[in-house]
């Protein structure tokens, strides 16, 4: 076997040059960190760099077959990556290239780069050999193109790949290279200016102290703004936490209102930061201080609409917060506040169409707040998410197609969805939810490397397959819960210190190992869900969880035992089960909170069905009871548990009056199907498998 020199050999086609040539130079030029090199991968021991790498296309042309120097060059290389395209699937080179280096025996060191063309929609991309000639092996697939991977990314699959080690390893290692040189920018630049200023406010007097004051607050201020789109969150955080240290110490009656409101901005930016690495405390106090600063200056300038307009933003990030924790009684009041000054901007000049939008944000923000909060549909929560929609839809024409308003708009309809679904009309929920998929596209379209729009397309495939879980659409739902997997991995590429984004991607991996085991991929489902168990374990006992997020470990753990009884694990399905009956005894929970109540519920019901005790008198906890009344608009989930909860007590007459329920709206969530058809209250359809029988936790949704 000949001597390998080179790391990789780069197959492509002309057309696809200038891909190459970047592929090149990334590889090239990218550091393996010390800490990995001399390690063992997965194909032996990681060097120190990435090179040579060979790429060459000078002799082809001239020849009807691979030089003599080019198959050993094949045979000299360790990787094989191919540049994928329409054209490369035309090129007999590159044909040549990959059938001569499977031949070599080295299929699975074949990766794909995808560069042009989708194979998804009938795009002849890859070279026949490749096609026909992998058998069971697949090669590592990445897409530079900036609304699939983006370059970051792909660059990342294809050195993991590479080195054989996980591609987690590569994006933390290299997300915490890039954080620290962005952050020795950021502390030098902050410690300069503060001993200027310290220099300086040893010799001036009075006024000089108030400029030297405006100058640090601005100048912090308009760095995190001028670093803010290139730094990710953990970079922004440790800037943030410098910058708070001189903040801090300035009197702001000093300052002059312009100032003010770029302080009032800042810690805005401080408070978002701190939400999104799970300091909800830190969060809360910039988010509060900041509200302040903007009442100050409309109480000293009430006729001035931009300081009204501000403190409306500060009270709905105030409010947001308190949603997100989970925490509805304390975000009612700052989401009302919102939507007054929105109301009293928008009254002043209805032809504003600035104001028009913050009416339609705020109109929507408190039917978000109505929905998570748990409250039950009635007409006038539809009447609100119509109106919702309407004023939306009128932003948009006021704004002609502007791609935040699109995604205002998207939003806007996911939290419609929502609604509807609540209400247990599914088929205006589903309309709803392919609507807001459509818009969700398009807004990233409009900006394909922006995260927030990834962010929402993700939660749009997510609220779609939901609803196709409810309907009995598993394909369909599998399908969206991957693309949000696949969207929600490529942002945090971009940012890994976004710990919620994180769990946000974990509460999407959770659902579609259930819905992959729902098909019968039993084995693949739940190897995915004890590898989701590490993550929950590792994280749990050292976050500052947030109710929603504890509701969301019971839930899990409850999935997870219920399957590992179903599989014959009974020891490990009771340790599961106890843990969740732990963890919600520990929490106790209101009367009201309806996720607490369901959970306690469908505990309940697994216990019953499979521990074959009285949970009541097992379990120290309760739950506020299901009303026996259907009532007009009533969530199919209650509907569901109402039903099962009938069975335990023997209540068969209140069982199949829920049953008739969901019947009429077309709920076949395929948990309640096998539990209604083994009940004998609704007709057999086919003979659930043994790996397929009951399991009883239901989908909840939590997000819009």
């Amino acid at each position: 076997m000949p001597e390998i020199r080179y790391k990789a050999f780069i197959s492509y086609s002309h057309a696809d040059e200038k891909w190459a040539r970047w592929l090149h130079r990334a590889i090239e030029t990218w550091r393996v960190p010390r800490a990995l090199a001399g390690t063992q991968g997965e194909h032996g021991e990681i060097p120190k760099r990435l090179a040579p790498v060979f790429r060459d296309r000078d002799e082809l042309e001239a020849s009807g077959d691979l030089s003599d120097r080019l198959s050993q060059a094949l045979e000299a290389s360790d990787a094989l990556i191919i540049i994928c395209s329409p054209a490369a699937a035309q090129s007999r080179w590159t044909d040549q290239e990959v059938g001569r280096f499977q031949a070599l025996g080295r299929t699975r060191r074949i990766f794909c780069l995808l560069v042009d063309g989708d194979p998804t929609t009938g795009d002849a991309c890859f070279p026949p050999a490749l096609q026909y000639g992998i058998d069971d092996a697949e090669p590592l697939f990445a897409d530079p193109r900036p609304y699939a991977d983006g370059k970051q990314l792909a660059r990342q699959k294809i050195i993991a790949g590479l080195l054989g080690v996980p591609l987690d390893q590569i994006r933390r290692r290299e997300h915490a290279r890039r954080r620290r040189r962005l952050l020795g920018v950021g502390m030098a630049a902050i410690a300069l200016l503060a001993l200027v200023a310290w220099a300086v406010q040893s010799r001036v007097a009075e006024q000089r102290e108030r400029e030297k004051a405006e100058q640090l607050a601005s100048f912090v201020v308009d760095l995190g703004e001028r670093l803010q789109s290139d730094v990710d969150l953990e970079t922004l955080g440790l800037i943030g936490h410098e910058a708070m240290r001189h903040l801090e110490s300035l009197d702001e009656s000093k300052l002059k209102p312009e100032t003010q409101v770029k302080v009032g901005l800042a810690l805005r930016q401080v408070g978002f930061v701190n939400e999104g690495q799970n300091k909800p405390s830190e969060a809360i106090e910039a988010y509060l201080r900041s509200r302040s600063i903007f009442a100050d200056l409309v109480r000293a300038n009430p006729d001035s609409e931009s300081y009204l307009f501000e403190l409306s933003q500060a009270h709905f990030y105030v409010g947001e917060f308190y949603r997100w924790q989970g925490e509805f009684d304390k975000a009612l009041g700052p989401m009302l506040s919102y939507a007054e000054i929105a109301n009293r901007l928008y009254e002043s000049d209805p032809n504003n169409r600035d104001w028009l939008l913050e009416k339609s944000y705020s109109t929507g923000n408190v039917l978000a707040w109505q929905v998570d909060s748990g409250q039950a549909v009635d007409r006038a929560m539809l009447d609100r998410a119509d109106e919702a929609v309407s004023l939306a839809q009128q932003s948009l024409e006021a704004f002609d197609g502007d791609s935040e308003v699109v995604a205002h708009l998207s939003m806007t309809l996911a939290w419609a969805a929502y609604t509807e679904f609540k209400a247990c009309r599914l088929q205006e929920s589903l309309r709803y939810r392919e609507r807001n998929l459509e818009l969700a596209q398009k807004a990233l379209n409009g900006s394909p490397s922006n995260l927030v729009r990834q962010v929402d397309l993700a939660y749009a495939h997510s609220g779609l397959a939901l609803v196709a879980v409810v309907l009995g659409d598993l394909e369909t739902a599998e399908s969206h819960y991957r693309d949000s997997v696949a969207l929600l991995q490529r942002v945090l590429a971009s940012d890994a210190s976004n710990e919620r984004l994180e769990a946000e991607k974990v509460w999407v991996e959770f659902r579609l190992a259930r819905v992959r085991m729902e098909r019968g991929m039993i084995a693949d489902g739940l190897a995915a869900l004890r590898s989701l168990q590490t993550w929950f374990e590792s994280h749990y006992p050292t976050r500052n969880w947030s109710d929603t997020w504890r509701n969301e470990y019971a839930r899990f753990l409850l999935t997870l035992g219920e399957w590992e009884m179903l599989r014959s694990n009974r020891d490990k399905g009771e340790a599961l089960f106890r843990e969740a009956g732990r963890l919600l005894a520990e929490r106790g929970g209101p009367g009201g909170d309806v996720r607490y109540r369901q959970l306690v519920i469908q505990f309940k019901w697994l216990w019953w069905y499979h521990m074959d005790t009285d949970p009541v008198a097992a379990w120290p906890f309760s739950a506020e009871a299901i009303p026996d009344d259907e009532g007009q608009f009533r969530h199919c989930v209650e509907a569901d548990l109402s039903a099962r909860m009938a069975v335990i007590n023997g209540n068969r007459s209140l069982a199949e009056k829920q049953v008739k329920y969901l019947k009429r709206r077309h709920y076949a969530d395929p948990t309640y199907a096998r539990f209604c058809t083994a009940q004998g209250m609704c007709p057999a359809a086919d003979e659930p498998s043994e790996s397929a029988r009951e399991n009883s936790v239901i989908e909840l949704d939590q997000h819009p």
